[in-house]
């Protein structure tokens, strides 16, 4: 998948997720046109990022704990910059190191 293609998915299944309408595990990857695993690998790179959330059986859709949004700000920084979201820094360098030489940051709001 390319560079631009992985972060149009992250866009998406960030919109999926504040409408709450992801569908369980299945129907997302079938909805994003990806593996039922890449669908848990985004959700534990997110997670893993500081995002808190879950899926909701009640809603049959992945949530956010709190608010959260996506957003990708492309630029050239050094990798040990941080950008601020909310009172949390996130440093996306680590998620997307294997895509290019200067990673785009991810922006937590």
């Amino acid at each position: 998948m390319k560079f631009i293609e992985q972060i149009r998915l992250l866009e998406r299944v960030d919109q999926l997720i504040r409408l709450k309408a992801t569908g369980n595990p299945k129907e997302l990857a079938s909805r994003l046109e990806v593996s039922e695993r890449t669908v848990y690998n985004i959700m534990e790179n997110l997670r893993d990022l500081g995002i808190d959330l879950y899926y909701c059986e009640q809603r049959r859709s992945y949530c956010y704990n709190g608010s959260f949004r996506i957003q990708f700000l492309i630029r050239a920084v050094d990798n040990r910059e941080q950008i601020v979201g909310g009172e949390k820094k996130v440093n996306i360098f680590s998620l997307l190191q294997n895509f290019c030489s200067e990673p785009p940051h991810l922006c937590i709001m």
